[in-house]
């Protein structure tokens, strides 16, 4: 893997709750973006489409690039969370969740069971799996 790649997937595992909370925020602005309006114009040909709010939306939902990105971003670490060992999922919170950010030695002294360089080989695989999951060489 690319050490930018490596790099984007670290960047992606840290900023994990603003995703979500960016992904509520782009849901919330597509259902509540569409307020249909009264036809004023009365006695005009008009269109024979059948407009439905719900189908607006849903397509919205559906064709919004953002989204749909960082839906797959979500999925791909969360799926790969769920797989993790209690070892592994204990490092990511520690490391990527936990505020302030904690330093390699930081991480070794709450970790207890892991050396610096264990937990760098055990963040190197969870990296990995996220990469591959991504489609990310």
């Amino acid at each position: 893997m690319k050490r930018e790649t490596f790099k984007h997937i670290e960047a992606e595992l840290y900023s994990y709750h603003d995703t979500l909370k960016e992904i509520d925020r782009l849901r919330e602005g597509i259902m509540h973006i569409y307020r249909p309006t009264s036809d004023e114009n009365i006695g005009s040909k008009g269109s024979n489409k059948i407009i439905s709010v719900t189908e607006i939306k849903a397509t919205q939902l559906v064709n919004n690039a953002h989204l749909q990105s960082c839906e797959k971003i979500i999925e791909a670490i969360d799926n790969t969370y769920n797989e993790c060992d209690p070892i592994s999922q204990r490092l990511i919170k520690l490391r990527y969740w936990t505020k302030p950010k904690l330093t390699w030695d930081q991480l070794e002294v709450r970790m207890e069971c892991l050396s610096k360089k264990t937990a760098q080989r055990y963040r190197n695989k969870i990296v990995e799996r996220i990469g591959d999951r991504m489609g990310w060489r």
